[in-house]
């Protein structure tokens, strides 16, 4: 996973490592790791789920903080705020330092690839083949098309992009909508 400072958070034999330009081999920070995701806070940390728990990992913390139990995730994606929205057992929750369990967005989520941050507290989420916008608005999100079948979802920061064939678009309307 980045740091967002060019280099990247790596679990390798159970040990969390912090790659940079300046020690291309990795600085060991913790160990004892199990992870099912983590991913960037987005200021030089990471969160990660391991046997269910969730932990952010900082350089003042590298055994990481823990924040709350019971997770199952199938996605997560950080809200580029120093939290993160995880899917567990179908539930899109919106997890922040003052909710460490997490706030329930929505239900009934089947996600087809991993979620993408849009940048400005929410994001984009492929599920049953329709590409959908959730915001703190429309916690359900808007559904934008159908028909998706992804094989690569990616981003920019502050600035998704969505291949499919029939829309790659990075206009302001992309955030309005």
């Amino acid at each position: 996973v980045s740091d967002g400072s060019g280099g990247v958070f790596i679990i390798t034999r159970g040990n969390l490592r912090h790659a940079t330009e300046a020690n291309k081999d990795g600085d060991f920070w913790s160990k004892d790791w199990s992870p099912s995701a983590m991913v960037s806070d987005g200021s030089g940390g990471v969160f990660i789920i391991t046997r269910g728990n969730l932990r952010h990992v900082t350089e003042a913390n590298k055994d990481g903080d823990f924040w709350s139990q019971d997770w199952s995730p199938s996605a997560m994606v950080s809200n580029g705020r120093g939290g993160v929205f995880i899917i567990t057992r179908g539930n899109l929750r919106h997890v922040t330092k003052a909710n460490k369990d997490g706030e329930l967005w929505s239900k009934d989520w089947h996600p087809d690839c991993n979620m993408v941050s849009d940048g400005r507290g929410g994001l984009f989420i492929i599920s049953r083949g329709n590409l959908r916008h959730v915001t703190k608005a429309h916690k359900d999100g808007i559904v934008w098309s159908s028909d998706w079948s992804p094989s690569a979802i990616c981003a920019a920061p502050y600035l998704p992009y969505l291949f499919h064939g029939t829309r790659a678009d990075n206009s302001q309307d992309i955030y309005d909508n």
